[in-house]
């Protein structure tokens, strides 16, 4: 049988906040766009700027899904990417 263990919620409360203060002050700092995002909010700086694209449109070339792309020079294509030819029926090209 599984013994439960308490646990203050106020030191529960304190670890956590150690936890965050520890990772925003020494942690290492994310790039550009971490989690290799298709969409057009990692085109832009962050903290993005008050328009969010200062002012100049995004051109988009693509669909919001274009991941696992053959031949493509990372595993997924940007919308906003140009020269990249995405083959039609990967089933990631963001049409129905």
């Amino acid at each position: 049988m599984k013994q439960k263990v308490n646990i203050n919620p106020v030191t529960e409360h304190h670890v956590a906040c150690d936890v965050c203060h520890r990772t925003m002050l020494k942690g290492e700092r994310a790039g550009e766009n971490p989690w290799e995002a298709t969409t057009l909010e990692w085109n832009t700086s962050s903290p993005p700027p008050h328009d969010n694209f200062a002012g100049v449109l995004p051109v988009v070339h693509h669909g919001p899904y274009e991941f696992a792309v053959p031949g493509a020079p990372r595993d997924y294509v940007m919308q906003t990417d140009v020269d990249v030819e995405v083959p039609s029926g990967n089933g990631h090209n963001g049409k129905h």
